[in-house]
């Protein structure tokens, strides 16, 4: 079965550059590849889970809903600009009456050229972080958050894989609020994968943007790397 959904038009119809866009089997309950049962599904490609990153929620509190995929070596998901790729994750986060869900945070992608233009991915391991600021009238006990995710993986194919994962944090009113503890202390891994995510250009020496109207002039340390500068929107021009 063909992916049908939302980027269907610039997708032109499943197929772009080579890459048959199938849906996963584990969600339709056959093999559209026609490779057998042994072929893997979307969601045993990439294995998701979800942590917040502190061990309690104060009032006004904002902290981090981390979505972690771990990718199948050799195979990929996409940065929020997928360039001539097959579309992002998507995250539908569901929380408690009072709690608001900020912008979610991506981390620099890789960039990877093909014969029809650039992609941006993700290989091994990601984390998308989402900000979630709790409200100023928390009592104790406990908060629920959910999340509806869905990604894409791809390789000579794409797949696309959907599951709904839940997390449960401790909440402190302010009688009883004490210094929250962030769990990247605890777990190296969450710790690494949150200083992948890009800092603001301000908090660089001597960085600074400047956008005349026709150039943009970005000035910072390059440390020796060469510097590139990611689209954060494709202006690919549609497929009809």
């Amino acid at each position: 079965m063909r992916y049908i959904g939302p980027r269907k038009s610039w997708l032109g119809g499943g197929v772009l550059g080579g890459l048959v866009l199938a849906a996963s089997s584990a969600a339709y309950g056959q093999d559209p590849l026609g490779q057998g049962a042994g072929h893997k599904t979307a969601e045993e490609l990439v294995a998701v889970r979800t942590v917040a990153d502190v061990t309690s929620i104060a009032p006004g509190q904002t902290f981090h809903l981390a979505v972690i995929f771990d990718i199948e070596p050799q195979w990929h998901i996409y940065w929020k600009n997928p360039g001539e790729g097959a579309p992002p994750p998507t995250l539908a986060i569901e929380v408690p009456k009072g709690f608001e869900v900020g912008e979610v945070r991506w981390p620099r992608p890789i960039v990877v050229q093909s014969p029809i233009g650039p992609t941006y991915v993700y290989e091994n391991q990601a984390a998308l972080f989402v900000p979630i600021t709790a409200p100023d009238d928390l009592m104790d006990g406990s908060a629920t958050i959910r999340a509806d995710i869905r990604w894409a993986v791809c390789k000579a194919v794409c797949l696309l894989g959907r599951g709904r994962w839940s997390v449960d944090v401790r909440t402190v009113s302010a009688d009883s609020q004490t210094d929250p503890v962030p769990v990247s202390a605890a777990d190296p891994v969450l710790a690494r994968l949150k200083k992948r995510l890009p800092a603001p250009l301000a908090k660089a020496a001597g960085g600074s943007a400047d956008f005349d109207g026709t150039m943009l002039t970005i000035t910072g340390p390059a440390m020796g790397r060469a510097v590139d500068v990611l689209p954060r929107r494709c202006a690919r021009r549609l497929l009809r």
